[in-house]
């Protein structure tokens, strides 16, 4: 019985309509930053505590990647969009490794070069859009399915109601 009460109303929430749905897969998708703060850390400091937090995050963004896929692959009109958003997380973690790579070369100057080109700020400002458009859409068309669903609780609502005063 969904409701055991009239006096209250039961709200139930279902994450698995959404990949978004759950804390922790926005959280996954945003260990990106989480990446880019260890990696920065690491070349100000050269003190490798920092990368920790990069291996990290770079470990959970390709989990969180997986996940992603395994739902929007079954959502043609999606997965292209999908497809764009991880090209943009591998280019940017990509970018990340670069730079390290180059800082542990000894390479400075470009390291430096890198980091001051602007790539890595147009990097996120594309993945933020890819991935909040992601979100978007995505929020609307489970607020969509869940009009859906409470259009058929309430049918039943009215079913049971008739069925109990016959």
């Amino acid at each position: 019985r969904m409701n055991p009460s009239p006096e209250f109303t039961l709200y139930a929430k279902l994450e698995w309509m959404s990949p978004f749905g759950s804390v922790k897969d926005r959280a996954g998708l945003y260990l990106i930053l989480d990446a880019e703060t260890g990696q920065r850390g690491y070349l100000l400091t050269a003190r490798a505590e920092y990368l920790t937090p990069y291996r990290e995050a770079q470990e959970e963004v390709h989990a969180t990647l997986g996940r992603l896929h395994g739902y929007f692959d079954t959502l043609p009109d999606k997965a292209p969009a999908m497809r764009d958003l991880e090209k943009l997380v591998q280019a940017k973690l990509s970018e990340l490794d670069t730079t390290l790579r180059l800082f542990d070369e000894g390479r400075e100057d470009a390291w430096r070069a890198v980091l001051s080109s602007g790539i890595g700020k147009e990097q996120m400002d594309a993945f933020r859009k890819s991935s909040q458009t992601l979100m978007t859409d995505e929020t609307r068309r489970v607020d969509e399915e869940r009009r859906g669903i409470y259009q058929v609780l309430a049918q039943s609502r009215v079913g049971v109601g008739t069925m109990t005063a016959l």
